[in-house]
């Protein structure tokens, strides 16, 4: 073999050895890029799975604390619903109910004991004016009846004295002014000679108000007279 044929053959035999080791170099740089590429996004998966995992605790605190603040909200609207429901109310005795348990002076309850006290100096005039604002400023209010009633019945207006103490019976009393509204009523009908109606309210102010001393009283000397008279 010729020389030159020789050193063709080897060099032929060198090109593609070196262009077999080339290939597997270029193969193995591309398989360690692809591996750096899948490595590296395979680390932003974690991140962002991470990032997720945060996020849906975020959420899931975030719902937690919406629940919390409806539960708070549906405790006050309750509250506010109680508040509504124990709305500010006059008693009988003019004294204003804020709430259970909470109860503090008016004017309805100042007016109503001047009424009283000026009634009982016998200034009767400015008791019934008083009086009678009480009826005008609420018409609803018991006691402003019951004052008037016995003013009139003190003046001598019989009629018009029993009709509004009989209203006045017809609303909130305290059981202390509704026994005095019967008993005013006996001496009413006690001044027009109707004796049996007397009798009749007495008892009703007694069964009201067991203590009610003056109807007793009154009560025993009308049947002691009754009795007196029958054995005569």
């Amino acid at each position: 073999m010729h020389w030159i044929t020789v050193i063709g053959i080897i060099l032929i035999a060198a090109g593609t050895v070196l262009t077999y080791i080339g290939q597997n170099i270029s193969s193995k740089s591309d398989v360690d890029s692809l591996q750096k590429s899948i490595s590296d996004k395979n680390a932003r998966i974690e991140h962002l799975v991470k990032g997720n995992d945060e996020l849906l605790e975020k959420i899931d605190k975030y719902q937690t604390t919406i629940a919390e603040k409806e539960q708070e909200i549906d405790q006050l609207e309750k509250q506010v619903e109680k508040l509504n429901l124990t709305a500010p109310k006059l008693l009988p005795d003019g004294r204003i109910e804020a709430s259970p348990g909470i109860v503090y002076q008016s004017k309805f309850s100042d007016n109503a004991n001047k009424a009283r006290n000026l009634f009982n100096k016998g200034k009767l005039e400015e008791a019934y004016k008083l009086a009678q604002e009480l009826k005008d400023n609420n018409p609803e209010f018991g006691l402003a009846f019951f004052l008037l009633g016995t003013i009139e019945i003190q003046k001598g207006d019989i009629l018009k004295g029993k009709r509004n103490l009989e209203h006045s019976i017809t609303l909130e009393l305290t059981n202390s002014d509704k026994a005095w509204a019967f008993h005013n009523i006996a001496i009413a009908n006690l001044r027009e000679n109707n004796v049996q109606e007397c009798i009749t309210y007495l008892k009703k102010a007694i069964e009201v108000d067991p203590n009610m001393e003056e109807s007793k009283k009154t009560l025993k000397h009308i049947e002691d007279e009754i009795n007196r008279y029958r054995g005569d």
